[in-house]
């Protein structure tokens, strides 16, 4: 019989979007703008850039597009959950 390990626990985690609303702010773009652009809805927007939504992939690409960054660049990693 052989004996497996165990992977190391994963610690959780979080996605923080402040660096988003700082890039939108930055550059003067107005919540409904960056979000007609992205072709998304106003309060889905509103709620990602506060942490009251997680976006999908789809979301996070078309908003660095429309904002022209990385999309590395839209978030930070938290260790907090």
């Amino acid at each position: 019989m052989t004996s497996r390990t165990q992977p190391d626990a994963v610690r959780p985690f979080r996605l923080d979007f402040a660096p988003m609303r700082k890039l939108r702010k930055g550059e003067e773009i107005t919540l409904l703008a960056l979000a007609t652009a992205a072709g998304i809805d106003k309060i889905t927007l509103w709620r990602v850039e506060n942490n009251r939504s997680k976006p999908q992939l789809h979301t996070l690409i078309a908003l660095s597009r429309a904002l022209g960054v990385p999309m590395h660049q839209l978030y930070t990693v938290t260790d907090r959950p």
